[in-house]
């Protein structure tokens, strides 16, 4: 963890005094770093980077690295918002997801969250587990409500290629029953002041993750670490994947960068109109084509009516929204626009 550490300080060094506005320590286990790493890691970004004083810091955590030591210590270093991977509230899904914690466990963890100081908590969510019926979903959603965190992201399980699932060749349920449990899912966390405000995304008034608005908004990010990706002057890069090849790349002096695409003005205007569909306020076309000084092409613009005539997207005045109905099929309707 040290030689990863000084890794990652080594390839910040050419963003010396970057304005940063939010600061997301992710990838689910950077609460596993001991008090001394994490401080250490805390004061490099604070020294390197012109971050705003009323940055929103972020980190991630799993129950099972997070206790009340360790809660109190993450707010004393300036973590101001926390996110922790429960993903069930059911210790036989948690076992189907190969998780290190039980329920209790995850109960605990949100507990010590609190009483280390956090105010803004995050709660990951999983649904469409095969099998899973909407009385399991409320089980889950009552537990949820219990806690009153202000935030949920909500995650529809998915079979990756190449992973264990997709090895067993796992079968999900049919579309129609996923698309039922997630507007159930919504409907409940409606109800108790949890609003929508992205696809995945629900968060009491004032708690809406601004790191993660900002991917939405098109802004651009930094990314340092194994797999990070980064987005900087139009130009989106990525970072090799592999632990070692990182650590070695670096030590090398040589960039732990595998892979960069110069974004178009074409592609920039769909990634912003897609990426903006996404999100409850929805977009206004008009504005982006003026941005980017580019504009839809007539058959784009052609596509875009069919989906408000088919009740996938709405008119609100300027504003151009995802229905409920668009937003579960958002990635398909993407692939036909593209």
């Amino acid at each position: 963890m040290d030689e990863y550490i000084r890794a990652v300080e080594s390839e910040a060094r050419p963003y010396k005094n970057q304005p940063v506005d939010t600061v997301y320590w992710g990838g689910g286990t950077p609460a596993l770093l001991n008090q001394q790493q994490i401080g250490r890691l805390v004061d490099f970004i604070n020294n390197h980077f012109e971050v705003d004083r009323k940055a929103e810091w972020t980190i991630e955590a799993n129950p099972e690295n997070l206790d009340l030591t360790k809660a109190r210590f993450l707010n004393s270093m300036g973590f101001n918002r926390l996110s922790i991977g429960i993903q069930s509230f059911d210790d036989s899904r948690l076992k189907f997801l190969g998780r290190n914690h039980d329920s209790e466990m995850a109960l605990k963890a949100y507990e010590s969250a609190r009483a280390g100081g956090f105010e803004n908590i995050n709660v990951d969510l999983m649904f469409s587990f095969p099998g899973q019926t909407i009385d399991d979903i409320a089980c889950d959603i009552v537990r949820l409500k219990s806690l009153r965190s202000e935030h949920v992201s909500l995650y529809g399980l998915t079979v990756e290629e190449n992973s264990r699932f997709y090895v067993k060749r796992l079968k999900l349920d049919d579309q129609d029953l996923q698309a039922r449990q997630y507007q159930f899912i919504c409907e409940q966390l409606e109800n108790h002041d949890l609003k929508q405000y992205e696809v995945s995304n629900f968060a009491r008034k004032g708690f809406e993750s601004v790191h993660n608005s900002n991917y939405w908004n098109g802004h651009s990010y930094i990314g340092l670490g194994v797999g990070a990706h980064s987005f900087m002057d139009n130009r989106r890069s990525w970072n090799v994947s592999k632990l070692a090849e990182y650590l070695q790349r670096v030590e090398l002096g040589v960039s732990p960068c595998d892979g960069f695409e110069e974004l178009s003005q074409e592609t920039l205007l769909m990634e912003r109109i897609l990426l903006g569909l996404r999100k409850n306020e929805g977009i206004d076309i008009e504005r982006i084509q003026q941005a980017l000084a580019y504009r839809l092409s007539e058959d784009r613009l052609v596509i875009l009516e069919e989906f408000v005539k088919e009740g996938f997207l709405l008119r609100d005045n300027a504003q151009l929204k995802a229905t409920i109905k668009g937003r579960l099929v958002l990635d398909e309707l993407s692939s036909r626009l593209i």
